[in-house]
């Protein structure tokens, strides 16, 4: 199960205790517990922790121990969480305003292997393909859902603006017709989908705020006596097709080359070698980042706000890099990390091994002992580029 995020508000020195710093201690480890590489973390949770009634948790029971392991695996583009976070931001904002700025430490590159072709595809490739596809397809989750969501908005927002059309020729009469009408249905909507989804709900007001920034335009231009009736019927439209507090989200990917990286081998496990490696893939995404919204700050929009300054003091920070790290390679790092992350690996497998439920008459000592020193050990020590005076 993926970790989700907690976090403790330091409102006073109550909350500073042993009991939620361990929390998050384990909280941190669990985020980084890799399958197989490590074990998976428990943590126990309270039953306020979450927001949904549909985890089969009783109202006797009000903690659960739920166990973990490293997120990334499944899903490591967090555009949701994103998502959520501006959501708890003032519904006046307007959306128009609002950019997503998503740090990657590298490029995106096609997964395809050109080499697997039906004359060569047996069970074994098949296999190795497919749970590589699914691998990929829920690793970006969120993108796929974000796209689906801004064609859903993008829809209602092209009927939106030609219903405004509609509503500058309509008569008055007609008008007032869809204003009571509103009146009528529109509480009973908002109030039946608050039911349904509370964790997306928001007052009738606040709504209309969120579309009346959203479509200042079209909202202006309109006769006072159609301003208020089409607010309302669009949000009615809305509400009826499930986009409550749902916007486009104008998302901008900012990457390196992999060439750059530090500590891109390995799947960028490599990065967990030394600290000075993560540092400096992070700093060059920091340095990545300023440069895009430098350069997007001198870009003029036909239908949206350019960002702003970063109104933030370390944004101005002078940031050093090692650039005789860049493209680091793996018979570059440290000879001893290595064969200890190889040996680590070789402990892995065999208590793999011997946790098998075949180990009895398969995996006994000798054959685990076998595989470990003609199979794992060979294949780890080309891995991690080792072959030279093995150790």
């Amino acid at each position: 199960m993926q970790l989700g995020t907690q976090v403790f508000a330091a409102e006073s020195a109550l909350d500073d205790t042993e009991e939620k710093w361990d929390f998050l201690r384990r909280a941190a480890l669990a985020t980084g517990a890799f399958p197989f590489a490590f074990r998976v973390i428990d943590l126990i949770r309270d039953i306020s922790d979450f927001a949904r009634a549909d985890l089969n948790l009783s109202r006797h029971e009000e903690t659960k121990r739920f166990s973990y392991t490293d997120g990334g695996v499944f899903q490591n583009e967090p555009l949701g969480l994103a998502k959520e976070l501006v959501d708890q931001s003032p519904p006046s904002q307007d959306s128009n305003a609002r950019f997503y700025l998503f740090v990657a430490p590298g490029s995106k590159p096609s997964q395809v292997v050109r080499t697997f072709c039906a004359e060569n595809a047996d069970l074994f490739r098949t296999a190795t393909r497919l749970i590589a596809s699914i691998r990929e397809q829920a690793a970006f989750q969120d993108w796929i859902e974000t796209e689906k969501t801004n064609q859903r908005v993008k829809l209602f927002e092209d009927g939106a603006r030609l219903l405004q059309k509609l509503f500058k020729q309509v008569e008055p009469a007609y008008t007032s017709a869809f204003a009571k009408a509103m009146t009528d249905i529109l509480p009973e909507a908002s109030q039946e989908r608050s039911e349904q989804h509370p964790n997306i709900s928001e007052s009738l007001q606040d709504a209309r705020n969120r579309l009346r920034n959203r479509f200042k335009r079209e909202y202006d231009s309109l006769p006072d006596q159609s301003k208020e009736p089409w607010l309302d019927t669009i949000l009615f439209l809305k509400t009826a097709a499930g986009l409550t507090k749902k916007d486009q989200m104008e998302v901008y990917s900012v990457t390196v080359e992999s060439c750059q990286l530090a500590g891109g081998a390995l799947s960028a496990f490599a990065g967990f070698f030394e600290k000075a490696y993560r540092q400096h893939d992070y700093d060059l995404g920091r340095v990545a980042a300023r440069e895009f919204i430098c350069k997007l700050n001198k870009t003029s929009f036909a239908n949206a706000a350019t960002l702003g300054p970063i109104d933030y003091g370390a944004a101005t920070e002078q940031i050093t890099i090692r650039h005789e790290l860049d493209g680091l390679k793996l018979d570059s790092m440290d000879r001893k990390v290595r064969i200890c992350f190889r040996n680590r690996l070789r402990a892995r497998f065999r208590d793999l091994m011997q946790q098998s439920p075949l180990k009895l008459w398969i995996f006994g000592p000798p054959l685990r002992c076998l595989a470990d020193f003609f199979i794992v050990r060979p294949w780890l020590d080309s891995l991690l580029q080792l072959r030279t005076n093995r150790s």
